[in-house]
């Protein structure tokens, strides 16, 4: 059994990219959201994963505008 770590969550995500409809700049952004979720071990509490970063932070770390931050970040909401 793989040790669950949000970067094989990240993985995962990326495979099912394409049936997701999710466009790389998405995956970009979620892999800087995930970069601020401390250690690398996914937590049963699903509370334990919130992101406190702005999406001004969020931006300035992808290299991409605000505006692309929101969009994405969207995205990745319905996606679910």
């Amino acid at each position: 059994m793989t040790h669950l770590t949000k970067w094989n969550l990240l993985r995962a995500v990326e495979e099912a990219r394409e049936p997701l409809a999710l466009k790389a700049n998405a995956l970009n952004i979620l892999r800087t959201l995930v970069s601020f979720i401390p250690g690398d071990t996914i937590a049963a509490a699903p509370d334990q994963h919130i992101c406190f970063a702005s999406n001004e932070t969020l931006a300035g770390r992808a290299h991409v505008s605000v505006k692309t931050v929101e969009r994405h970040i969207s995205a990745l909401v319905e996606a679910g």
